[in-house]
């Protein structure tokens, strides 16, 4: 098919104040560096040839100029490789978005699978080759051409490295690359995966699993180690419309190339001359940063429901994506148990703890003064995913993941030896202790010190000795890793239509993130499958039902509650922002997708 075979998606439409101003005006008003390239890391700096960087917007951007992001976490390095784990912070904030671009962006609202650098794709009849057709007209910020012999190059790459972040996933599908034209690559698969497309080269979810780099950069590199950061060298190197130009601990700059190839081609143009990524600070910090319109968005840890609410009573200019409660993330809220640690190895003492929690509680924490979303799965409540949930609602009575019941947790606890003494469940003198590594305030905002302090409450009334251990992002990434904890906070993201991608974050397939370790063979069978049908075939619902008895059964993941999270979006200074009743593309500016976002935003004061 000459634009590709697109899926059609359901819409999601559901649902220290004075130092951030202070901060916000002087990266506002000042003209964007060189950035401090004297980090120490393990990771080498050097690189391949380049040329000077493209032209870009000369001068100080004014604010009606500049774009203002109060989304930003410190990098650890300054590394722009996104197959090296340390660039998550400066890749999350700034670079996926628009510096590198996908060869296809997922929207869940418009329900396409939208081609960018590629035009288009085919699949074998069997479902094990890929055809993949690249524009002609795309280039690198140093003016070098954008071709296969780059896919071909980033792909390779990949199946040759040891652990390659993000992408295992393709190790493990991609059996071969070889490019048959300037702008045409085939992809040999090792099995059926009719999702592949979708799930590893596109935009989905959050970030593409691939993005491609540059062949004349990295080329001579090695490619785990590469940090392709050097801002006077132009680097990282992408062909998004912007280029990094600065970073501090506080704020990632990017500045307009005004020489982007989709603009030459007319296929799309960015106003903002200047892109500011900044921590919003606090609570408080955030709702004045909005209320004063030093800020353009915030969004996902703060504000708070309450200081959305409290923010647009003072500027009505502040928009959500819809209603109060805002955007439903694709990623749910859950409990990932380890089950390689005793006593919770045990399938039934983790529905014991799963009914010590009060799930309705723990959710009014996050939507105050909205309505509670509990998670009765792991699956995001969208629609799709709703009516199969729904389906099987026989399944959930069996297994009423959102009871919260003490006494059959006690009942649970009695039948495996445990006697209460104290307070605490024991056992053979050894009390019943669950080590809980819970995000820290300063990873999602401060509502989590609230769920630590609820979590550690409700588990000690059930009898449950705990240990919470609170952490930044990377500390839990780091545990998550290692599998530092008893039971851990984490984000569930995967299907958004199709059950599969969920389904198989919990199986042995290489790159999941099965960080609790739980493994079950009929399971796996069931999931693999299922993976090898495309979305929609009518053997699907079917093994949905079959993998899910199972999944419920041994229940290796406790899920907590949706995420309807407040997407603020201020139309100060820039209109045209995705909302529910405007839902061209998902609206957070960590995801990847935000690149669709710059590319219609408007001046609210004219063309600039």
């Amino acid at each position: 098919m000459e634009d590709g075979r697109r899926r059609r998606l359901s819409p999601v439409g559901m649902i220290g104040a004075a130092v951030l101003l202070i901060v916000l005006v002087v990266v506002v008003v000042s003209v964007a560096g060189g950035g401090d390239d004297d980090d120490k890391t393990s990771v080498s700096a050097g690189g391949g040839s380049t040329t000077a960087p493209a032209r870009s917007s000369g001068g100080a951007a004014t604010r009606e100029e500049t774009l203002v992001l109060g989304q930003y976490r410190p990098p650890t390095g300054k590394i722009g490789n996104p197959y090296v784990q340390a660039s998550d912070a400066l890749v999350s904030d700034g670079l996926h978005e628009l510096v590198y671009e996908a060869l296809f962006y997922v929207n869940y609202q418009t329900g396409e699978t939208e081609p960018w650098l590629a035009t288009g794709y085919e699949y074998s009849d069997d479902n094990r080759t890929i055809t993949l057709r690249l524009r002609d007209d795309v280039s690198w910020n140093d003016g070098k051409p954008f071709s296969a012999d780059d896919v071909v190059y980033t792909m390779r790459q990949i199946l040759a490295a040891r652990a390659p972040f993000r992408a295992a996933n393709i190790q493990g599908a991609v059996r071969s690359i070889r490019k048959l034209s300037p702008t045409e690559v085939r992809i040999d698969l090792r099995a059926p995966n009719p999702r592949f497309v979708d799930s590893e080269l596109s935009s989905y979810v959050y970030t593409a699993n691939f993005i491609p780099l540059p062949k004349h950069v990295f080329e001579g590199q090695r490619f785990e180690t590469f940090a392709f950061y050097d801002l006077a060298r132009g680097l990282p190197l992408g062909t998004g419309p912007y280029r990094l130009t600065d970073v501090t601990a506080s704020a990632a700059t990017l500045q307009r190339n005004d020489d982007w190839w989709a603009a030459r081609a007319g296929v799309a143009d960015v106003v903002p001359k200047k892109v500011v990524y900044t921590s919003p600070g606090p609570e408080d910090s955030a709702v004045s940063g909005l209320e004063s319109s030093a800020l353009d968005y915030a969004g996902q840890s703060v504000p708070s429901v309450a200081g959305f609410i409290a923010a647009k009573e003072r500027n009505p200019q502040l928009v959500n994506w819809d209603g109060d409660l805002g955007w439903l993330d694709p990623c749910p809220y859950a409990l990932t148990v380890n089950t390689k640690r005793r006593p919770w190895d045990d399938a039934e003492l983790r529905w014991a703890l799963n009914a010590s929690i009060d799930k309705e509680q723990f959710s009014r924490l996050f939507n105050t003064p909205g309505e509670s979303t509990p998670a009765r799965t792991t699956y995001p409540e969208y629609p799709q995913l709703s009516e199969l949930i729904d389906a099987n609602e026989d399944l959930l009575a069996e297994y009423p993941t959102l009871d919260h019941d003490l006494d059959r947790a006690a009942q649970i606890f009695e039948s495996k030896g445990y006697r209460r003494e104290g307070g605490v469940w024991t056992k053979d003198g050894q009390k019943l202790s669950l080590k809980l590594n819970l995000f820290s305030p300063a990873a999602l905002g401060p509502v989590w010190g609230d769920a630590a302090q609820l979590l550690n409450q409700q588990l000690r009334e059930a009898g449950i000795a705990v240990e919470v251990d609170p952490g930044d992002f990377n500390t839990i990434a780091a545990n998550r890793a290692e599998g530092r904890f008893d039971a851990q906070s984490w984000f569930e993201c995967g299907s958004v239509t199709d059950p599969w991608a969920t389904l198989n974050r919990y199986t042995n397939a290489p790159g999941n993130d099965n960080a609790g370790r739980w493994s079950n063979a009929a399971y796996d069978r069931i999931v693999a499958q299922m993976g090898e049908l495309p979305p929609g075939d009518a053997q699907i619902r079917e093994l949905y039902a079959q993998a899910m008895e199972i999944w419920l059964r041994e229940l290796p993941v406790i899920p907590l509650n949706q995420r309807p999270t407040p997407i603020v979006m201020n139309q100060t200074y820039w209109r045209n922002w995705p909302t529910a009743d405007n839902g061209y593309t998902q609206p957070a500016p960590f995801g990847m997708n935000f690149h669709q976002v710059i590319t219609r935003l408007q001046s609210a004061r004219g063309e600039q």
